[in-house]
């Protein structure tokens, strides 16, 4: 048997969803208002991912500028007669669909199922020649939240059959907050499994009945205990083989890191009784499945591609041309910008900080014009950034923080340009230039991000950077 240790992936992908297809494990998560969007992973142990596609290419209207915490909240996958469903909320906007019989391959422009704010979180289910949609509500957008809707299409999430949604779940005593729907259907029996509580110190309501529209008898299936592990959140149950073994995968928050992913044992007894971690209680380790894979997620980059590596992402929808990928390096084209605000500032490669405790270096070329500023660091709501400014004809390099920049001294090289940066958990980030650090709170709903942009006050700059290596250590 594969042993593991808790977290499976120490890095911020929230709400993760999973499916089995065959001997291959398929993992959505949350991207907010990062782009591309939903990031899609791929597994065949369960413990170790890789990063194989994006389901959003292009979003709906709107996201051309930096809308923190918005966009594209939990997401589910499903897959039914061949195709694969993912089914994303924008909680300001409604539930759409995206479809694809590949999931390496190309996905579906985004297509609205359902219109209107306040809807996240939703799941579909097929039961005999009938499909369904349970969802949560989002109190900031429509006024209430704490409870379970239910919407009926049809079979392939084109069109909604129902009038209007149905409560089919109350948890307003009981579960304050529930949300994070997904639902299943195992023998006769029909599961909801939802997070309830808060991110930070919630638990993991199972609910189960012979019909959709319940009632539904409750029980709570995972909970925060006294080894550490707080909240265990929003997940997915998965059938882990074809002898009726399964596991369950869900988030941890971890401050300013960000929402790792978590692996517990699962198992449903013989009189339909869903049990997770053990005794209730989330694992710091355990066994699964029985064949090790060398899959990983590389958060390193030697830019020596014509494509982009997926681990980068950007805050926002920028224009095509920003940045040219070749083999000799990726070269990133200056982006003008009046107020020296690196936070609203779209054209940014971004990528998650992914381990506890970690440096972060780039080696780059510069050819800069006047008024460039070559910029590498660590963000969230605030930022520590180190880099390059070209002023009056002179190179400086400089440390950047929120409304104060700092000259370093002056350089005179242009070509391999080392910038480095560290991260501590939970939110001290430093620089060797200077020995600065600072403590930097993580994005709504994201932990902290590297970034990487070159912003400039000339509107007529030519300026560029040549990325040579992006490497992450210990």
């Amino acid at each position: 048997m594969l042993r593991y240790s808790n977290p499976i992936i120490t890095a911020d992908y929230p709400d993760p969803d999973v499916i089995r297809v065959g001997k291959d494990f398929y993992m959505v998560s949350s991207s907010f208002n990062y782009f591309p969007g939903v990031p899609i992973m791929h597994s065949t142990d369960l413990v170790n991912w890789e990063l194989i596609n994006y389901v959003i290419a292009e979003p709906v209207a709107g996201f051309n500028k930096v809308r923190s915490g918005e966009g594209a909240w939990a997401c589910s996958i499903r897959y039914h007669k061949g195709i694969f469903y993912c089914l994303i909320p924008f909680p300001d906007e409604g539930l759409f669909v995206s479809v694809s019989i590949d999931p390496y391959g190309k996905w579906s422009k985004l297509k609205c199922l359902y219109e209107g704010k306040g809807y996240e979180d939703p799941c579909p289910i097929w039961i005999d020649d009938k499909t369904y949609v349970v969802f949560a509500f989002v109190k900031s957008r429509i006024g209430f939240n704490s409870k379970l809707g239910l919407i009926e299409t049809d079979e392939t999430l084109s069109a909604v059959l129902s009038d209007n949604y149905s409560i089919i779940y109350d948890g307003t005593e009981k579960d304050q907050t529930i949300e994070g729907p997904k639902v299943y259907k195992i023998g006769k029996m029909i599961y909801i499994l939802a997070p309830a509580g808060g991110v930070e110190h919630g638990y993991q309501v199972g609910l189960s009945s012979r019909s959709i529209m319940g009632p539904f008898r409750r029980s709570v299936l995972l909970k925060q205990g006294d080894n550490g592990i707080n909240g265990p959140h929003q997940g997915a149950l998965i059938d882990i083989d074809d002898k009726k073994r399964y596991a369950f995968i869900h988030f941890e928050d971890q401050k300013e890191l960000g929402r790792v992913v978590m692996l517990e044992p699962a198992d449903i007894d013989c009189n339909g009784n869903i049990k997770l971690g053990i005794n209730s209680l989330p694992v710091r380790d355990g066994v699964v499945l029985t064949k090790e894979d060398a899959r990983s997620i590389d958060y390193s980059d030697s830019f020596d591609s014509d494509k982009l590596s997926l681990i980068w992402q950007t805050p926002a929808i920028v224009e095509a041309g920003w940045i040219n990928p070749s083999k000799n390096g990726l070269v990133m084209n200056s982006r003008f910008q009046s107020l020296d605000d690196f936070i609203s500032f779209p054209y940014r490669l971004c990528q998650k900080v992914s381990s506890y405790h970690q440096k972060a270096s780039l080696i780059l070329d510069l050819f800069l014009d006047e008024g460039d500023k070559m910029l590498f660091g660590i963000i969230g709501r605030s930022y520590l950034l180190i880099g390059v400014k070209k002023s009056r004809g002179k190179l400086y390099r400089i440390i950047a923080t929120v409304n104060q920049e700092e000259v370093i001294d002056e350089i005179t090289g242009t070509n391999g340009i080392i910038l480095d940066v560290k991260y501590d958990y939970p939110n001290l980030c430093s620089c060797s230039e200077n020995k600065k650090s600072v403590m930097i709170d993580k994005e709504h709903w994201t932990g902290l991000h590297y970034c990487i942009g070159l912003i400039t006050h000339n509107s007529s700059s030519r300026g560029f950077a040549v990325l040579k290596r992006f490497t992450i250590s210990k």
